[in-house]
């Protein structure tokens, strides 16, 4: 089953993922993602990565069905393939643009903090990292992201309170740069990926490198120790 379609549309590669209901990041969504991402490495010229979702969800987040299990080398794996995807994306070396059309909730949030501009659509959409409120953990990586893209004012609210916002409150908030209605999002989001289409390498990747590369280290320094929260007392890696 295709769960993300892959169009270049003059200088943006635009992937939109889509299984029908609330975009869960699966071992089969990461997959596809992550081979549309292969492809788009390959692309010639100047040019920017566009993502949205569908119209009920940019991502609800991990697929629960897996992450609510007891701990087990099945949600490990997930979880470090989730972790790993959204590091590949903050570290793109081209401009990441999200389009965010509908509810973007805990992995779906944080991903979004791994983009260079994000869009969202003005609506019911619902937006924040609610692992906390769901009696989870929020991952390092999660709360690194937090800490270099979201407001001083609602940092801890955000992360450490689980709170969920409006597409106007996420700007405020940092989650999003702009939120418009309905009928102006997909031509906001082309717009903004093609202005920053232009932007070339290496200065823009040479530069993004340098705003990233404490948040970097600090993430790829912890990610496997945090992983193994979620294995049983009895594996070892």
């Amino acid at each position: 089953m295709s769960l993300v379609s892959y169009e270049r549309k003059d200088d943006v590669v635009v992937l939109t993922m889509d299984d029908s209901k609330m975009n869960s990041f699966s071992f089969e969504m990461i997959d596809q993602i992550n081979k549309a991402l292969d492809k788009a490495e390959k692309e010639q010229g100047s040019w920017s990565l566009l993502i949205v979702g569908n119209n009920k969800a940019f991502s609800a987040g991990f697929d629960l069905k897996t992450m609510t299990k007891p701990p087990c080398l099945e949600q490990h794996e997930l979880f470090m393939q989730g972790g790993s995807l959204v590091m590949r994306l903050f570290e793109f070396p081209r401009p990441v643009i999200f389009g965010c059309s509908g509810h973007a909730l805990a992995l779906g949030a944080i991903m979004l903090m791994a983009g260079d501009f994000i869009v969202g659509k003005r609506g019911k959409g619902k937006i924040g990292i609610n692992e906390v409120a769901i009696g989870m953990t929020v991952p390092v990586f999660g709360v690194e992201l937090a800490r270099l893209r979201l407001s001083r004012k609602h940092f801890a609210k955000a992360v450490l309170q689980g709170s969920i916002y409006s597409p106007d409150e996420a700007v405020e908030c940092g989650f999003l740069d702009i939120a418009v209605d309905e009928n102006e999002f997909q031509s906001t989001c082309m717009a903004e990926a093609t202005r920053l289409a232009k932007l070339k390498n290496p200065g823009f990747s040479n530069t993004k490198s340098f705003i990233k590369q404490e948040t970097w280290r600090k993430i790829h320094a912890t990610i496997h120790e945090d992983g193994k929260r979620l294995l049983p007392r009895e594996a070892k890696l």
